[in-house]
């Protein structure tokens, strides 16, 4: 998921003091300078970790609820409130993934995450929208709750493989299989997001899920995650960038809002964990596509080049000069996952200039981004790279 100018105009205030400061940061520090903490945050750093996890236990500790955001819209609030809790789960879980001495001390927080979710209060949005609980089971497919929510899941069955099963790994096996049963039923194989919306990236989401469940049960993969990566190719990709569309029309699959860097490098994510090469390819097509390198600071345009013009929404933050903030943080993760470490250190150099990092009393936080802010950049800076991947596989 306050005065009215706060209320309404508050991130494009932040963000457009975040492009107005960079040229002035670029006058004063170099790009060098500014990415000169890229390495510690690269490399898989133990206490770098640690630092960013009490980051986020400061947002966690806070008991957080829709107050808390202030996008101007109640489900938008409520998708932030959700996406806070979960990608502060996934980055727990993928840094347990790399340094399994943390497990004891960390399943507290994972479970406190984890279980948040599933309180009425952080369900609300998807409540609101169909009617219903996610967790009914019943005829709607929920996906962008479940299939979210279930990688969170899925990622923890995987650190917990070889425990006894709990009740968050029986959810766990209940909502892929919902989910499979959702895709063999479903005409287009593209799940709704909400009633007569369907989103690209959400499909990504749930097809990673059960991806990593199978991996975490020792099962070979679901043949329904290359059956769907074959839709996605045809109906998801856009043949002229080779990039994710948006959105499409419940019923017939035709394109409804254009390819957005957004959307693509968040749905590359997911896919590096369903098949890395075919998230190879989107990454490379994307970067090309949306990617820019200025003078050692790296932007990220939220619009294809052919269609350049748009306002933006909640998933890309507000839109300054074409570039959006939100596709800079899942591309620090998909630098990271690909070992792309040029660009990775030019992401990061506009990251650090302009996110107002803060380290007190060992924590670590991104002052601009708010709980929603940190827990991206903190999934995304505990992504694991393909050979620690090949490691944990």
């Amino acid at each position: 998921m306050i005065p009215f100018l706060l209320k309404l105009k508050r991130p494009l205030i932040l963000s457009a003091a975040f492009f107005i400061i960079l040229p002035i940061s670029i006058s004063f520090i170099s790009a060098p300078i500014a990415s000169r903490k890229s390495d510690q945050f690269y490399q898989t750093d133990l206490l770098t970790y640690q630092a960013m996890s009490k980051g986020m236990d400061y947002w966690v500790d806070k008991k957080m609820g829709r107050e808390n955001f202030v996008t101007g819209s109640d489900r938008f609030d409520g998708e932030w409130l959700f996406g806070t809790y979960l990608m502060t789960a996934i980055g727990y879980c993928q840094q347990v993934l790399q340094f399994p001495e943390l497990k004891t001390s960390y399943l507290p927080k994972i479970h406190e995450s984890l279980l948040e979710i599933r309180t009425e209060a952080v369900q609300k949005f998807d409540i609101e929208a169909w009617g219903e609980s996610p967790f009914a089971f019943k005829r709607s497919d929920h996906v962008a709750f479940l299939g979210y929510y279930n990688l969170a899941l899925s990622l923890y069955h995987l650190i917990q493989k070889n425990e006894p099963k709990d009740d968050l790994i029986k959810l766990n096996a209940t909502i892929t299989n919902y989910l499979i049963k959702r895709y063999k039923i479903s005409p287009t194989k593209l799940l709704l997001s909400y009633p007569k919306e369907v989103y690209s990236v959400d499909n990504c989401a749930a097809i990673a899920s059960i991806a990593v469940y199978d991996n975490a049960t020792g099962k070979a993969p679901n043949p329904i995650i290359q059956d769907w990566i074959k839709v996605c190719k045809k109906l998801c990709m856009d043949p002229k960038t080779g990039t994710l569309i948006q959105s499409l029309d419940w019923q017939d699959s035709i394109m409804v809002d254009y390819p957005r860097a957004s959307g693509t490098f968040l749905g590359v994510y997911f896919l590096s964990f369903a098949d890395f090469e075919f998230a190879r390819e989107l990454y490379e097509n994307s970067k090309n596509e949306f990617f820019e390198n200025a003078l050692g600071f790296g932007f990220v345009r939220e619009y294809t080049q052919e269609n350049p013009s748009g306002k933006g929404d909640i998933d890309s933050g507000p839109i300054i000069f074409g570039y959006s903030l939100s596709p800079m943080g899942f591309m620090l993760g998909l630098s990271r996952i690909f070992e792309d470490r040029d660009t990775f250190d030019a992401i990061f150099a506009t990251c650090f200039a302009g996110g107002a990092p803060i380290e007190k009393n060992e924590r670590f936080n991104w002052a601009t981004g708010g709980p929603i802010g940190d827990g991206v950049i903190f999934g995304m800076l505990t992504c694991l790279k393909k050979s620690d991947w090949d490691k944990v596989k």
